[in-house]
């Protein structure tokens, strides 16, 4: 209880740095709590009733009993245990030993080359979406223009526009 008051009060070096640290971590608490725990206790007081298109009617919980007699249900939890237990794990471990490899030198002298064949797909997606709007605003053959000029209207020299605004 001491140590709690020293924190608040701020009567140490240490408390006033354990207090400053709670101020920084409280907006996240609180974004956790709104964003997370209300919609969670909003669903388990929905859950609590029956819903029909006329209204609802509290039953409490029964429709949680009568889901616990069900084997359909059993057996989803069962499969989606299974599929959890299959595939977290080994996610986690590939990602941690992905991020010592990016992380150590000596460990493992082709870093480099594993890092950009690892981000390859990362970087290629954004080129290759960059080469596609770039095609659509292309002032002669562009698709935009294409459509403009076969509705009549005059095409626009998009992108020069904006170079030429960056440029001066």
């Amino acid at each position: 209880m001491k140590r709690t008051v020293d924190i608040i009060l701020g009567r140490s070096i240490s408390g006033r740095q354990m207090r400053t640290a709670y101020l920084f971590i409280a907006p996240v608490v609180l974004y956790f709590l709104i964003t997370f725990s209300y919609p969670t206790l909003q669903a388990f007081w929905l859950s609590l009733n029956r819903w029909s298109i006329t209204g609802s009617e509290f039953v409490g919980l029964q429709q949680y009993a009568l889901v616990s007699s069900d084997k359909l249900f059993w057996t989803s939890l069962k499969n989606t245990s299974i599929l959890t237990l299959l595939s977290v794990p080994p996610t986690m471990i590939l990602a941690l030993l992905a991020a010592v490899l990016f992380h150590s030198s000596s460990a493992f002298p082709l870093r480099n080359l594993f890092r950009a064949v690892y981000f390859l797909p990362v970087i290629t997606s954004g080129v290759a979406v960059a080469f596609v709007w770039g095609w659509v605003f292309q002032p002669d053959i562009g698709l935009l223009n294409a459509l403009l000029k076969f509705l009549g209207l005059k095409g626009q020299l998009y992108l020069s526009l904006a170079v030429q605004t960056a440029i001066h």
